[in-house]
């Protein structure tokens, strides 16, 4: 049987050793090993390794790096196809080990830093547990000797957050949706005395925007993992306007100011409606909370050079120290009472996903306005599609 990724199976142990101890003595070898935040080893000639750091050796158990000098790397990690087989590399199993294909790749001269995931059998405390890493491999060349540098990041932290948030947002949506059906079912068969009817309308709105809040954090988890997919069709920019100005317009929530959309033309532009209601939301929300009583918050929507803009006005301008850290995730303009999701989220949304520019201007008389500028064109649904060739290879 063909062993598509067998190493070179000669290999001077000598050599290797030398090798070793002269890479030991090169200070800057050493340091830049032990700034790495995991695990990372020097592959010499048959992908023995000649190196590696203190969180490697902490991985696979070992105490000092001569304990692992002169291993392939599955028989150092304890791999059940290294340890029962002829080595590391040279058995069935290897065939799909995502590691040695990626030195495999590497050792034909693919482009370096060469990246890639997979899991890996890694021997700790006598049982053999089953890690997910990521792995970035290149080449160096020492003392007439080719090398290969491996970092590891371990993904299961990551895998295991991604899991359980996929879960609590399926199973808490499911429940605020119910929420959000009984308070309309209720509604309908409620007193129709005034009181009874004002805090039914405020059970329906607070059930509906638990649901759409909920949605809102599902959808940036998604969009930070790059997982995100623009739903795209036709929007009319004044009925958008129209329907996103309304939920601030309700006395209880914008008691202090007012919250106006500007007559203007309508206009249609090719985007995800429910991502843009949210983004032009999250930035009217952040503009009543920091316009004082009496002030007015104005939205409006115009085009010039077949871009649309969006533009949500408060007369209160941004303080110097704000400015400089609006859009910076957990960066908060309303201090530590705030999440810094806001200008962040407007930022990511708008120009990752829906393939616009997002900005502010602010200036002491005339206040801040927070811009989203989209083109009308199908600019997002190309983007889209790109990403998605992209995942695909």
């Amino acid at each position: 049987m063909s062993r598509t990724h067998e190493p070179n199976e000669v290999a001077d142990p000598a050599a290797l050793r030398e090798l070793a101890r002269t890479l030991q003595q090169q200070p800057h070898y050493q340091v830049l090993m032990d700034a790495v935040p995991g695990p990372a080893m020097v592959l010499g000639d048959a992908r023995r390794i000649v190196l590696a750091n203190r969180r490697l050796l902490d991985l696979v158990g070992a105490r000092t790096v001569v304990d692992v000098v002169g291993k392939r790397p599955g028989e150092a990690f304890g791999c059940r196809h290294a340890v029962a087989g002829e080595g590391c590399g040279l058995n069935w199993g290897c065939w799909h080990c995502s590691a040695s294909r990626l030195l495999a790749a590497v050792e034909r001269g693919a482009a370096c830093p060469h990246c890639g995931c997979g899991r890996l059998g890694v021997l700790a405390d006598g049982s053999l547990k089953t890690a997910e890493f990521e792995f970035v491999l290149t080449r160096d060349r020492f003392a007439d000797h080719d090398l290969i540098v491996v970092t590891m990041r371990d993904l299961a932290g990551e895998a295991r957050s991604s899991q359980l948030e996929r879960v609590f947002f399926h199973d808490i949506l499911n429940v605020a949706a119910r929420v959000s059906c009984l308070s309309e079912a209720v509604a309908e068969d409620a007193p129709d005395d005034e009181q009874t009817r004002e805090q039914l309308d405020l059970l329906q709105w607070s059930a509906h925007q638990l649901v759409e809040e909920l949605r809102f954090h599902r959808s940036l988890a998604q969009a930070e993992r790059g997982e995100l997919e623009p739903d795209v069709g036709p929007v009319d920019t004044r009925e958008l306007l129209q329907r996103v100005v309304a939920l601030y317009q309700r006395p209880d929530l914008a008691a202090s100011c007012s919250v106006h959309a500007v007559p203007g033309r309508s206009y249609t532009v090719e985007t995800d409606a429910v991502l843009l209601s949210r983004i032009l939301g999250n930035l009217i929300k952040n503009a009543v909370e920091a316009t004082s009583a009496g002030g007015r918050v104005e939205v409006t929507a115009t085009c010039k050079r077949r871009t649309v803009l969006f533009a949500v006005h408060s007369p209160m301008p941004l303080p110097s120290p704000v400015q400089a850290g609006v859009f910076t995730r957990s960066f908060s303009t309303k201090g530590e009472s705030g999440r810094g999701l806001g200008t962040y989220s407007a930022k990511l949304l708008g120009e990752e996903y829906l393939g616009g520019s997002v900005w502010f201007e602010t200036d002491e008389t005339q206040g801040t306005t927070f811009f989203v500028g989209l083109p009308l064109d199908d600019t997002v649904r190309r983007a889209s599609a790109r990403r998605a060739r992209e995942r695909r290879r």
